[in-house]
């Protein structure tokens, strides 16, 4: 799925925005509005973006567990080539290499829990007073209707394109000019 950042001064426009999308088939569930505080959304009926997400958790528990990987997979074939005879010990040497590459996860999730979502970070910049952020993911197929419905609102303006999967090397999503 595509994710759309749409930037917008109105919170009453971009309730238009959220029954105007619904009612040409895209889902609610679909749109999220980070920047606002979370009880005048949920006055609107609008979805916040979940906590989880404004935090960099799962970016960060990915990286940790990419790291637990390979420093495993290192730890591993030190053992199979320096201590051969450690070979009757297998799955005392697997349970640790579990074990290390879930305890770096987690030390990695404990990181990113006290950071703003990498997705997010260069948009905070552009909030500020009544402004708040609309987060749009669609399908391909959806993806001209949501930009012919958004073009009839001329006080929303698209602000950056990215993906909804997490990549644990990306840093930041594509923003437009």
């Amino acid at each position: 799925m595509k994710r759309y950042y749409y930037l917008s001064d109105d919170i009453r426009e971009t309730v238009d925005i959220s029954n105007q999308l619904s009612a040409k088939g895209i889902s609610r569930k679909n749109l999220h509005v980070y920047g606002l505080s979370d009880e005048i959304a949920n006055q609107y009926g609008l979805n916040t973006i979940l906590s989880v997400f404004r935090s960099d958790v799962i970016h960060y528990i990915l990286r940790g567990f990419i790291l637990g990987c390979l420093l495993t997979g290192a730890a591993w074939v030190c053992v199979g080539i320096f201590f051969p005879e450690l070979a009757s010990y297998l799955p005392m040497v697997v349970l640790v290499g579990f074990l290390l590459t879930g305890f770096i996860s987690w030390e990695a999730g404990l990181i990113g829990l006290h950071k703003v979502n990498y997705k997010l970070v260069p948009l905070t910049r552009m909030l500020g007073g009544n402004r708040h952020i609309i987060v749009i993911d669609v399908s391909v197929d959806e993806v001209h209707t949501l930009i012919e419905t958004l073009n009839e609102h001329k006080k929303v303006k698209m602000v950056a394109i990215g993906s909804s999967l997490v990549n644990p090397f990306a840093e930041q999503e594509t923003i437009l000019g």
